[in-house]
């Protein structure tokens, strides 16, 4: 008989009370699947989450199963350089999150810390040119979006006049945006 097919998640709920040292999750983790904890693959715990409704406390743990090795927390940022073409909006929690990940990925990047918020998502690709297009909507680029949300998006393409519409609303944003300050 063929071994069987792992799904790539798990979640888990934990009580406050509940063991949580990454042998009893690994256990926990393996009774859940119903195989051996020795044929279980390498298990990383991806969100931990707190969920206090309906008058309890319990920890909503998102495994990755098959997991590669990553120091915690992923891979650090990486030295950026070139052109910034992306303009990060507001400087908040969420803000912050998007640098930090477009830093890992080594993406040059400015703040524009002139408004608090952006509540348009848009992606301008090859303006200038006849086969341009213009990515926008609600969708927010997240596992939630795809799978949970009701979302949109819409992608025009060839339509070098919106084309430039949206890219010059992106210089003029440029303008008063700034590098983000180097931290170490």
């Amino acid at each position: 008989m063929p071994p069987r097919s792992l799904p790539r998640e798990l979640t888990l709920e934990v009580g406050l009370d509940e063991p949580e040292g990454s042998d009893d999750l690994r256990k926990r983790v393996a009774a859940t699947l119903g195989v051996a904890e020795s044929a279980l693959p390498a298990i990383a715990l991806r969100k931990r989450s707190l969920d206090a409704r309906r008058g309890r406390v319990r920890f909503h743990l998102l495994f990755e199963i098959g997991a590669r090795e990553e120091p915690l927390g992923g891979r650090p940022p990486r030295e950026v350089s070139g052109e910034p073409r992306v303009i990060v909006v507001g400087e908040g929690p969420a803000g912050l999150f998007c640098a930090y990940e477009l830093a890992r990925a080594g993406v040059p990047l400015l703040f524009d810390a002139r408004h608090a918020a952006a509540h348009n998502k848009i992606i301008v690709i090859d303006a200038g040119r006849a086969d341009c297009a213009v990515v926008t909507g609600s969708f927010n680029f997240t596992y939630a979006a795809q799978h949970r949300n009701a979302e949109n998006v819409l992608i025009l393409r060839a339509n070098p006049p919106l084309c430039d519409a949206y890219f010059n609303n992106w210089r003029r944003h440029q303008l008063h945006s700034q590098a983000p300050a180097r931290v170490r």
